[in-house]
C-alpha cells in the first residue's frame, strides 16, 4: 500500500512473490509472517564475468529456450531459468 497507494490486484500472488523473494517466511499453508532476519540472511549472488562467458560459450551463444542468438538481433542475458528457491 505504501508503494502504490492501492491494494494489490491478486493478494495471494503478491504474498507468494514476497515469499519467493525472501521477505516472508511460510509458517504453514496460507500463513506467512515477516521475518527481518530472513531478509538479512538472504544471499544475492550474481554470476561473475568469467561464469557468464563460460555459460554463453557452453550454450553456443544462443538462447536455451528459443535458440536465437546475436545474429538474430537478440541480446542474451545470463540468468537463472529455474528460481533459486527451487534449486536453480
Amino acid at each position: 500500500m505504501k508503494l502504490y497507494n492501492r491494494k494489490p490486484r491478486d493478494p495471494w500472488r503478491t504474498i507468494r512473490n514476497l515469499h519467493e523473494q525472501g521477505f516472508l517466511v511460510k509458517v504453514r499453508k496460507g500463513v506467512y509472517r515477516y521475518e527481518p532476519n530472513a531478509v538479512n540472511l538472504k544471499e544475492l549472488e550474481d554470476f561473475t564475468t568469467e561464469q557468464k562467458l563460460e555459460i554463453l560459450k557452453r550454450d553456443g551463444y544462443k538462447c536455451v529456450i528459443c535458440g536465437k542468438g546475436k545474429k538474430d538481433g537478440v541480446e542474451l542475458q545470463v540468468d537463472h531459468i529455474k528460481p533459486k528457491y527451487l534449486g536453480g
